[in-house]
């Protein structure tokens, strides 16, 4: 079977036949030969999208089968199982959504066991089965193992980030887990877990701040990082909390005792956000704290950190508030909570039934060089899909053809869906105006220097203004030209580095031609476009102002509606976030 994974089948009608041979090896007892043979069907279908919901369906069955054979007395092989799974899982979490009760844990279940299933559980809830398993969860948070109790409260934190229609339901529970009594590492988790919802849903902070300043109060030193969720909320939402700054003032004549840098660290940026908000109030008490961070020798990085604010608040309040009390962009933010596992969980199916799986990590990680075989069968399987892909084997996936791949400006073409090319003359900046180059603004930013170097912090000069600086102009993306689809693919497989992020789109796109014209108005070509069963796939270029060519990969969840983006920059001065911003605006809109 292992043999079987390196083996490329030369039509679809003899994967179907190798596919049909396997069958009767999913109902073995053998969990190693089962997962092997799960393996082979992943790695055999996978350039067959339209085929994956079957093959999910069928291996479902045994691999429950299994870890219901093996629960009770031979646990270690059902954690193997339920690791594999947890992999799984997010490919196909229709396949599983319905099966969610064998995931609920058992009294006599090891710990391990235990908190794989309450991760798939997280993964596994859907708009009719969360309210459920949110339940269970409850349940699970007043678990004598206080690190259970923990990754509980963080699955719950995950479904109302995963799915908006049940974030209320998840806020919820959360003020129940901060209104317990007794258990203090619950209360920290839950604003943990609380700060990390209120970023990617701003609207459901009213059920957290009117009790926050007592739940910042019962917390002590054993929970340091909950204290620090709890200042960083007070730092977001200051202005709405009558008593923020008051809040602060404990904690800031406190300094001397305090010994965890995180919570230092996020003290000052909190004092110093809500100085730009509440100046009258916060300056004398940021005064102090900086003077305090600056003579603490116990940590560099908070006497670097209150040295660099200082001297931005010295040089020019406005660009001091630019860079300090930044605009949140939570729309951008999603899962526990951005962080993009995608490309690892993709290296992985590579190592299939093996030790990657249960540590979650590739072999070179954790096997020395020296140790380690040649991965022959990694590398010739990267050489199919490759290939696979160079001759436009990928189905489902239209190459559109350079000729038609213009300019738009130069055809004259207007978009069907109202967007306006940005460089038209009916724009009112130029360029350099966007770039922040125009005489008028570098004059204003001169005098506003030399008026804010006036401003002494440690002795509460006043007369600094404290307006609100214009937001933040986006930066343009230069027509791209033409690139024919064997360049985009030579460049594409040539550049090794990558950035990965996600975006939550509001709903999904209406079709592969509405979102090809309307990334086109903003300059961004598509390459290749296609909708399969379960998503939308894209491959786009663009080109800015500085000639950096951007190769964007996209790939949209029908379920979830989550574009997952890959982005590889040719050239020195790239910066990934210029694409993805104007992505999001043409996918959304």
């Amino acid at each position: 079977l292992r043999l079987l994974t390196r083996y490329e089948p030369e039509s679809d009608q003899e994967t179907y036949g190798i596919m049909n041979i396997l069958d009767p090896v999913l109902r073995t007892s053998n969990s190693g030969v089962v997962l092997e043979a799960i393996g082979c069907f992943v790695a055999l279908t996978e350039h067959l999208p339209e085929l994956h919901q079957q093959v999910y369906d069928r291996i479902k069955s045994p691999l429950l089968t299994l870890m219901a054979g093996s629960a009770g007395d031979n646990f270690e092989s059902v954690y193997c199982l339920l690791k594999h799974a947890e992999l799984l899982v997010p490919r196909c979490r229709e396949a599983f959504a319905s099966e969610y009760r064998n995931f609920y844990i058992r009294y006599d279940e090891p710990s391990p066991v235990k908190h794989v299933k309450v991760k798939i559980l997280a993964e596994l809830a859907t708009e009719t089965t969360a309210d459920e398993i949110l339940a269970e969860l409850k349940e699970y948070a007043s678990d004598a193992e206080a690190e259970l109790g923990k990754n509980a409260i963080r699955s719950v934190g995950t479904i109302a980030a995963r799915l908006r229609n049940k974030s209320a339901q998840g806020c919820a529970l959360l003020v129940e887990f901060l209104e317990l009594e007794g258990a203090r590492y619950i209360k920290a988790e839950a604003l943990l877990v609380a700060k990390d919802v209120l970023r990617r849903y701003p609207e459901r902070r009213f059920d957290i701040l009117p009790s926050l300043a007592r739940y910042l109060r019962e917390l002590d030193d054993s929970a340091p990082l909950g204290r620090a969720a709890a200042v960083w909320i007070v730092g977001n939402w200051g202005q709405e909390i009558t008593e923020a700054p008051y809040l602060l003032e404990s904690l800031i004549d406190d300094y001397t005792n305090e010994s965890n840098p995180d919570v230092k660290l996020a003290l000052l940026c909190t004092a110093t956000r809500l100085f730009f908000k509440r100046p009258p109030e916060m300056q004398a008490m940021l005064g102090r704290l900086l003077q305090s961070a600056l003579e603490d020798q116990s940590n560099t990085d908070v006497r670097d950190r209150a040295l660099f604010y200082l001297r931005l608040l010295r040089t020019d309040i406005k660009r001091a508030k630019k860079v300090i009390d930044a605009h949140d962009p939570s729309a951008l933010i999603v899962g526990a909570f951005a962080e993009n596992t995608t490309g690892l969980a993709d290296r992985l199916f590579e190592y299939f039934n093996t030790l990657a799986i249960v540590f979650g990590q590739t072999p070179d990680q954790f096997v020395n060089a020296n140790k380690r075989p040649k991965d022959e069968h990694v590398l010739a399987k990267s050489k199919r899909r490759q290939l696979r892909l160079e001759r436009g084997s990928v189905q489902g996936i239209d190459v559109i053809p350079p000729e038609k791949n213009k300019n738009p400006q130069e055809e004259n073409l207007t978009s069907t869906n109202g967007f306006t090319d940005p460089f038209s003359n009916s724009n009112a900046q130029t360029v350099d105006d966007l770039l922040g180059n125009d005489d008028h603004e570098e004059e204003e930013q001169q005098q506003s220097s030399k008026k804010d170097l006036e401003f002494d912090l440690l002795g509460g000069g006043a007369g600094t203004d404290f307006s609100s600086p214009p937001p933040a102009l986006p930066s343009l993306i230069a027509a791209a030209g033409t690139i024919d689809p064997n360049t985009f693919q030579t460049k594409w497989t040539s550049i090794s580095i990558e950035s990965t992020t996600t975006l939550n789109l509001p709903k999904l796109p209406s079709s592969t031609k509405a979102v090809d014209a309307a990334l086109a108005s903003q300059h961004i070509y598509t390459m290749a476009s296609g909708e399969l069963p379960a998503q939308f796939k894209f491959f786009f270029y663009a080109r800015d102002t500085n000639g950096t060519l951007y190769l964007v990969q996209c790939l949209i969840d029908k379920a979830t509606t989550i574009a997952n983006l890959t982005t590889k920059i040719d050239g020195q001065n790239g910066d990934a976030t210029l694409v993805r911003d104007i992505l999001h605006i043409g996918l959304t809109s």
